[in-house]
């Protein structure tokens, strides 16, 4: 069977790098969860929306460095490949971040799949099994074209 894969919090867990990248960046209230939707709404409700677009940037891009596979996840998808199903990962994300630096957040997404899933031999060094696309429309019609018979995502 073809499997299609989201990436973004279905694969890749963002939890300790939000975290991290929280702490550097911002000085946040002690009692404050260090959570996305906790810094989110932290941030809009103190009128610093550009910040927290920004920091988006910095989570999707550099950040990517202190993201960790979800538990269990390459276990799983280990078993996957080696009941003879083939993988692909088929996710939409912007090329670049709407505020901050201008990362290439394709580039740091498929820097993430090479260090932490091809290294246990999951999807193809070239790529060719790793789609990055710019929206949701192109993900969906991707994941038509690719042919997959079944899809996860978050």
């Amino acid at each position: 069977m073809r499997i299609g894969l989201d990436f973004d919090n279905t694969i890749v867990c963002y939890d300790q790098a939000i975290t991290l990248l929280a702490e550097n960046l911002f000085e946040l209230p002690p009692e404050l969860p260090r959570t996305k939707l906790a810094l989110r709404d932290f941030l809009r409700t103190a009128k610093r929306e550009t910040e927290w677009t920004a920091f988006q940037g910095e989570l999707y891009g550099p950040g990517m460095r202190h993201a960790q596979p979800f538990e269990g996840a390459i276990e799983a998808l280990l078993q996957l490949v080696a009941a003879g199903h083939e993988l692909l990962i088929v996710s939409h994300r912007s090329r670049r971040p709407y505020a901050g630096e201008p990362y290439d957040l394709h580039a740091s997404a498929r820097g993430w799949v090479s260090e932490r899933l091809q290294c246990y031999g999951l999807f193809a060094e070239d790529n060719s099994n790793v789609n990055f696309l710019e929206t949701r429309q192109q993900k969906v019609a991707c994941i038509a074209e690719l042919g997959c018979q079944a899809f996860l995502d978050d």
